[in-house]
């Protein structure tokens, strides 16, 4: 997405260099706690919830320090979460890609 986006005003970063749409930091942040509350915290809510509090401090860092903008930002959180419904399977000779989003 970032390269794709080039010198778009949405790719700028707020020191005005380029490549920041989404936030990759923040797509990482919240695909790893998704990950994490589905597979292996989805009986201890609390947990999950601090997984996803995590998210949310990586999220704000990416602001104060002035490499996103919200919009960067909430979209890399977009990202991280959807990204969790991809699956591949590489079995029988074949591939197969299937989206599946659980609420």
């Amino acid at each position: 997405m970032k390269a794709g986006l080039g010198t778009a005003k949405v790719n700028q970063r707020p020191d005005g260099s380029g490549h920041g749409m989404p936030s990759g930091h923040t797509a990482m942040a919240v695909f790893g706690a998704t990950s994490l509350a589905r597979k292996c915290l989805s009986d201890r809510p609390m947990l999950g919830a601090l997984a996803f509090g995590a998210a949310a401090i990586v999220a704000t860092s990416r602001l104060k320090a002035h490499k996103h903008t919200a919009g960067q930002v909430a979209a890399g959180a977009l990202v991280g979460y959807l990204a969790n419904g991809v699956s591949a399977d590489f079995s029988s000779g074949h591939v197969a890609v299937a989206y599946s989003m659980r609420f």
